[in-house]
């Protein structure tokens, strides 16, 4: 099964350019560990308490989640927003990693593997056309239930998380054909975060996980705009 992660990263790749798209630069680094973060809370392996990310269980059958959820094991606990700043940090080549993923699954093939600069020259070719149909199809599903107030899916739940995070990294418009679409998902994702019809786990994961994502890349930006001051 591909992780919040692996999809995050396909919708991403820019396929006539091989790379990932400009708009998210400031956001994608941060918004993958979301998405890991988020793998694991809604495996079961990670819990919230008293704004603290606390580890309950500490196997996954994924080496990249394992990797991150021993991280995550530590005797004080953080809050998620510690964890999207430092485990870019703890583990620099996150996005190669999650590139291979996506090699094993032959769904792109990657570029310039012996190169490790710190600038990355990595380069992603898909295996076949980009096909978001599937992510399309299945938001619009989404919206439709929620407005009816229809009881989500597991399935549904992990799209509902997986827009979040597609907001938070300034990538709805690569999703929707039209920035009208685009900005009515914008406005769902605004207006209906309090009111899903999600389990409160599920609730909890894009509360926290989002604010952590808009923060993390604040601080990112900012930090940036003082270096250059």
């Amino acid at each position: 099964m591909l992780t919040l992660a692996d999809h995050l990263f396909y919708i991403a790749v820019n396929e006539k350019h091989e790379k990932i798209h400009k708009q998210t630069s400031n956001t994608f680094t941060t918004s993958l560990v979301a998405c890991i973060l988020a793998e694991l809370l809604l495996l079961g392996k990670l819990v919230e308490q008293n704004g603290k990310i606390v580890v309950i269980h500490h196997e996954v059958h994924h080496p990249l989640l394992q990797k991150s959820l021993n991280l995550l094991t530590v005797t004080n606990p953080k809050p998620a927003s510690y964890w999207i700043r430092v485990l870019p940090i703890k583990i620099p080549n996150l996005k190669r990693l999650i590139a291979f993923q996506l090699e094993e699954n032959e769904i792109l093939h990657l570029r310039d593997k012996g190169l490790r600069t710190f600038f990355s020259t990595d380069s992603y070719l898909l295996n076949a056309p980009k096909d978001l149909t599937p992510y399309l199809e299945q938001s619009r599903r989404l919206v439709e239930k929620t407005n009816h107030q229809v009881a989500l899916s597991e399935k549904d739940e992990r799209m509902v998380i997986l827009l979040s995070l597609l907001y938070a990294s300034h990538l709805l418009s690569i999703l929707y054909p039209t920035q009208q679409e685009a900005k009515r998902v914008e406005h769902y994702l605004h207006s209906s975060t309090r009111n899903l019809p999600v389990s409160k786990n599920v609730q909890l994961t894009i509360e926290t996980i989002e604010t952590s994502v808009i923060t993390a890349a604040s601080s990112t930006i900012n930090a940036s705009a003082s270096e250059h001051s």
